[in-house]
């Protein structure tokens, strides 16, 4: 038999497990997101996050430099550690990034690192060759641009476990002021939107890909000013299926939550456009962040 010593101040306490959960993310700045500090005061300061690896290790960071993403930037764990994107990425327009902790390895705490690789089953090799096996773990999507007036900029959300909403401003077509992320726009005529999964500009897709492990989502629906009355209809691509239909009056917006798969679409289908109009997505649920003890994330 084989015993394998360890650092005694990498395994959690029954205290610290009886209170600890996945830190959400937060939005700083149009470049910069951190995580949550002090989630359990009692076991946490209120300056210090905290990152329990698939492992058991747990490891804590009260450096801003490491704990707050900087997606101008590349991270270093390995070095002078920092936050930043993977090594051989740069910030794109129009881009989901996913957020992972990454363990330091040389040192014992952690950076925050952006990929446009998602935590899908697929993608875990490959995570686990940029990072390490046990070296990471997915905390979250975020949005850079919101494929309108501001592309290149964070959008701002909140997260509340694995729920996340935007609440930025955006520029739409149909006059009511907007958020979220635009996925379609017409100035003049009805239009349709097709899901189309995957991670954006800088993740060799289109603006408006939405990631596949998004659940839930939060549609924003509007009908310009001296349009007709629309109907908003969300079906499959042969229209047998239909998940919601309704309607928005001149100047009116609908809102509506809903499970989506790559072959739905939404579609203006009645109505004048008068001032234009926009479908966003302003919410989602996350479904690799379901569960809080799936370390690794997947879906």
């Amino acid at each position: 038999m084989v015993f394998t010593s360890i650092d005694a101040s990498l395994v959690p306490s029954i205290a610290f497990l009886a209170a600890y959960r996945r830190p959400t993310i937060v939005w700083n700045s149009i470049t910069s997101v951190g995580i949550e500090r002090g989630f359990s005061p009692n076991i946490v300061s209120t300056t210090t996050a905290a990152i329990l690896f698939p492992d058991g290790t747990l490891r804590t960071d009260s450096n801003t430099n490491h704990i707050d993403f900087d997606i101008t930037r590349n991270a270093i764990f390995n070095g002078s550690n920092q936050s930043g994107l993977r090594t051989g990425q740069s910030e794109s327009v129009n881009t989901w990034y996913a957020m992972y902790a990454v363990k330091e390895q040389n040192s014992t705490g952690f950076v925050l690192v952006g990929d446009v690789n998602p935590p899908s089953r697929g993608s875990i090799p490959a995570l686990n060759s940029f990072y390490g096996t046990n070296g990471w773990l997915y905390l979250g999507y975020i949005r850079n641009g919101d494929n309108s007036g501001a592309t290149g900029d964070i959008l701002k959300f909140v997260q509340v476990g694995y729920d996340f909403l935007f609440y930025n401003n955006m520029t739409d077509i149909a006059g009511n002021g907007g958020l979220g992320l635009r996925l379609a726009a017409s100035a003049a005529s009805p239009l349709t939107y097709t899901f189309s999964p995957g991670m954006g500009v800088g993740g060799g897709g289109s603006a408006a890909d939405i990631p596949g492990s998004i659940i839930k989502y939060k549609v924003w629906a509007a009908t310009g000013n001296g349009g007709a009355i629309a109907e908003w209809i969300c079906s499959n691509s042969a229209n047998s299926s239909r998940y919601f239909d309704i309607t928005c009056g001149t100047g009116n917006r609908g809102v509506q939550t809903f499970d989506a798969t790559p072959n739905n679409n939404i579609r203006s289908a009645s109505g004048s456009p008068g001032s234009g109009l926009d479908i966003n997505l302003y919410g989602w649920s996350d479904h690799a962040l379901s569960s809080n003890w799936s370390a690794q994330g997947g879906n």
